[in-house]
């Protein structure tokens, strides 16, 4: 692990470990939720697509009850991120195949959030 980020040497993926991040007492109010959020280390954004559901509400305003639903919701997905396994390569083996490599950025954003997305494009000699 460095700088919070678990690299598996053996498959060369970068995974992302859960943990607890829920306390019986939590507030159910925003401030509450950036509490929960912010145990979850992303330094690098990969986890943004799920993290940004959970920063949508003012920060003292109790949650209404439609939004409670999402957020338990939201809760229950966290045990999901450690599924997730991403390639710390992203060119294939054999560099000396590789023909030309293009570099291609996206980027998008709304009153409530932003994104972007990157796409590396490489052309093999076959």
């Amino acid at each position: 692990m460095a700088l919070g980020i678990v690299w598996d040497s053996k498959e060369d993926i970068i995974t992302f470990p859960v943990v607890s991040v829920t306390r019986p007492d939590q507030q159910k109010t925003k401030r509450g939720m950036l509490s929960m959020i912010m145990k979850i280390f992303d330094p690098l954004g990969y986890l943004s697509p799920f993290l940004v559901k959970a920063k949508r509400i003012d920060w003292d305003t109790p949650l209404p009850k439609n939004m409670m639903k999402d957020w338990q919701d939201w809760i229950a997905e966290i045990p999901s991120i450690s599924e997730i396994r991403l390639p710390r390569c992203w060119l294939p083996a054999g560099n000396d195949c590789i023909k030309e490599v293009e570099l291609h950025g996206y980027g998008d954003a709304s009153e409530m959030a932003y994104g972007s997305a990157v796409y590396l494009r490489a052309t093999t000699v076959s």
